[in-house]
């Protein structure tokens, strides 16, 4: 294969930490031109007709005399800036500075008098677990959906994943643990270059996929789908793909939720429904680009650059494919951050509860095994917080035996119409109130007078959520906003259900998801601290 390039249909740029710019100019006929060859000939046309520019790379290997500086205006900063300046500089600096950093950090935490315990509970792992009561079932409408076997009670947990691949977002490498995705406290860095930082020893350790990214993370994407997918290879190496090559099928079309992590497992999940050529195109450049990076970091052995031999042909299909499941599956993580306004206090965000969205912080993205198995309903009847990358589901509402559950993809029938939900979904969803139209939030019926006369108990418990919201007692929120949900004994869509399910939601967000240290910092309560 020469080495010269025709003509340029093809440019990707990269900038430092950015997602790469990608423009097409080869009109229809590069595209009927190229569809028409086999896998390994479209690798060649994209390759004869690609321009991968890598602009402005960035330092990457340490500086010490830029770590100590960054050290001492850490310590003049305190507070939480100096804690993360702090911990930048760890990335700069030799191992054996780590335990200087790490007093300096201390000495901050005493004088905020922060409990350096409690915030190292926020690295606490979890298990995995799936609920006994859940399963998944198949038909021609639905596809596959998760149902309840067995009753399942408001607040009840339905699962905790661990990723089967993570990737932090690279706006968040100096903050939260490339491994866990956790706010980082006391960092570790890697020895040899300043881009990345781990919450501990053991997270490094893990953090297996930096042996091959290490020197060159400035170029790689720095979020979004295509970031998890060159992550699985990164963790893994070419020896581990060559020689299970062949367990890499969905197996039985029968499946069973669980907490194992094999790579058999990914195949089983949707892989991108969309068939249209401009699709398939851009599929097809997004995987020569992943090849082109894992060639530039040393994933392939002896192989003359612009050539493709068995083993990148062999690589190159699984990206694709794989490519096409992370359209369909890939996950946001976020964590709590501060509002703007840094001077609001949480009692004012807790009594408009809507405003809590604004505190969620994008930091990363992942697959799930399990989790991608629940299809969205714009009347969801679960909610979802995450421990770093670890994603958790709970009822939401009591959910019946037969039922199916549901996940949340971001959008509720009563705060959009449902072609403004279509547009934003980007598919045509089944959910029951997308199937019979309900209305927004003020066409919703309500109680009459006459019917809340006879609800006092409901009524009162209304009053009782507003005073446990003003107090932020979260504990009392959530168990008022539970039985204000029963209480009100209608079926959705209902005006009552909306106030205490949207109440619950964001309550258990604020309790138990993931936290900045500057959320800690500015709200230091114990009770929003233990997660």
């Amino acid at each position: 294969m020469s080495s010269e390039k025709d003509d340029i249909y093809f440019t990707i740029e990269v900038q430092p930490l950015e997602y790469p710019d990608f423009r097409y100019t080869g009109g229809t006929k590069c595209i009927s031109e190229m569809l028409t060859l086999q896998f390994g000939e479209i690798l060649d046309y994209i390759h004869q007709h690609a321009e991968i520019k890598i602009l402005n790379r960035l330092r990457t290997e340490k500086n010490p005399e830029e770590g100590r500086r960054l050290l001492e205006l850490g310590r003049v900063e305190g507070g939480v800036q100096g804690i993360l300046t702090m911990n930048k500089a760890i990335s700069e600096l030799p191992e054996s500075d780590w335990r200087t950093a790490h007093q300096y950090i201390r000495n901050v935490l005493q004088k905020e008098e922060m409990d350096e315990q409690l915030l190292q509970e926020i690295q606490s792992p979890a298990e995995d677990f799936v609920s006994h009561k859940i399963k998944v079932e198949s038909s021609e409408k639905q596809g596959r959906y998760v149902v309840a076997t067995e009753d399942i009670e408001v607040g009840e947990t339905v699962l905790k994943e661990s990723p089967f691949v993570s990737y932090l977002h690279a706006s968040h490498r100096y903050s939260n643990c490339a491994t866990c995705l956790r706010s980082v406290l006391f960092g570790v860095g890697c020895t040899q270059c300043n881009q990345i930082l781990f919450c501990s020893q053991l997270c490094r350790d893990q953090g297996v996929f930096h042996k091959t990214e290490c020197g060159n993370t400035d170029i790689l994407p720095p979020n979004g789908p295509i970031s998890t997918v060159l992550r699985i290879f990164t963790s893994r190496g070419l020896s581990f793909f060559m020689e299970n090559l062949q367990s890499f099928n969905p197996g039985s079309p029968e499946i069973q939720l669980g907490v194992g992590k094999e790579m058999s497992q990914l195949f089983r999940l949707q892989a991108g429904c969309r068939q249209d050529s401009m699709y398939r195109m851009e599929k097809y450049v997004w995987t020569y680009y992943l090849l082109y990076l894992l060639k530039r970091l040393g994933f392939f052995v002896d192989q003359e650059p612009g050539t493709f031999g068995r083993e990148e042909v062999i690589v190159a299909m699984l990206i694709q494919h794989i490519l096409r499941i992370a359209d369909d599956n890939c996950h946001e993580i976020c964590e709590l951050g501060v509002p703007e306004d840094i001077s609001m206090q949480l009692v004012d965000i807790v009594q408009n509860m809507e405003d809590v969205s604004s505190l969620m912080r994008v930091i990363g993205a992942a697959i799930y095994l399990n989790t991608s198995f629940f299809n969205n309903s714009c009347d969801v009847n679960t909610m979802k917080f995450h421990r770093g990358c670890m994603e958790i589901m709970e009822a939401k509402r009591d959910i019946r035996a037969g039922d199916e559950i549901s996940d949340f993809y971001g959008e509720y029938f009563f705060l959009g119409d449902r072609l403004s939900r279509k547009k934003n979904l980007g598919f045509s969803c089944c959910c029951q109130p997308c199937q019979e139209n309900w209305p927004l939030k003020d066409q919703l019926p309500t109680f009459t007078a006459d019917e809340l006369k006879e609800k006092a108990e409901w009524t009162r418990l209304c009053a009782e959520l507003n005073n446990a919201a003003t107090q932020v007692d979260l504990q009392r929120t959530k168990t008022t906003c539970k039985q204000l949900g029963r209480l009100a004994s209608v079926q959705s869509p209902h005006a009552a259900l909306v106030m205490p399910e949207m109440t619950l939601n964001f309550s258990n967000l604020l309790e138990n998801n993931s936290k900045s240290l500057e959320f800690l910092f500015w709200h230091p309560s114990s009770a929003l601290s233990k997660n």
